[in-house]
């Protein structure tokens, strides 16, 4: 019989990774940062398959996956923060009314909620019709949340589409407007 015994930091994980083991909305309130322990393969870095679990739950329409999006978000730069953008804004073709209902709740500031609706993700980089595709997509479902205390929001979004769909077409130029999927 073989007994090892491991220090016990190597054995707790961090509430990051109990999330990745588990991703409950429960699980998703304890994480206040992505960390990993000492010794994990991705200790002092990030894993991108790790964020696809948690786009996974926001996508599904989990409000604290959503949340924790938003959290990290905030406290991130960098290729992190880009990807955590991009997942917070894929939300809002799916859950239009809980991506501005989250929105609202942490207080993203006007230049924070534009960034968020016009970045499509680093898969429309090079595909200006496709970003423009997934932008009108986004407008048409803001354009369906009625709710009254969510309008200020709602309508700072579409006008950021709309100013950037815009420009896009001026710099085209094209100067004509792609047929509305």
């Amino acid at each position: 019989m073989l007994i090892t015994f491991l220090p016990a930091s190597v054995l707790a994980a961090t509430p990051w990774e109990q999330y990745l083991d588990f991703p409950s909305a429960q699980n998703a309130k304890q994480v206040h940062s992505l960390t990993y322990s000492k010794g994990a393969a991705s200790f002092g870095n990030y894993n991108g398959g790790d964020l696809q679990i948690l786009a996974l739950q926001v996508y599904a329409g989990d409000r604290e996956s959503l949340r924790l999006a938003i959290r990290l978000k905030g406290q991130s730069d960098g290729g992190l923060a880009e990807d955590l953008t991009a997942i917070v804004g894929h939300v809002i073709r799916i859950h239009p009314q809980l991506f501005l209902e989250e929105i609202k709740f942490a207080k993203i500031s006007i230049t924070g909620l534009e960034d968020i609706v016009l970045n499509a993700g680093l898969e429309y980089a090079d595909r200006p019709e496709a970003n423009q595709y997934e932008l009108n997509m986004r407008l048409e479902a803001l354009s369906r949340v009625n709710e009254k205390e969510l309008q200020v929001l709602r309508n700072t979004s579409i006008d950021a589409i709309k100013r950037e769909s815009h420009l896009t077409l001026r710099s085209s130029g094209t100067g004509q407007k792609r047929p509305a999927p």
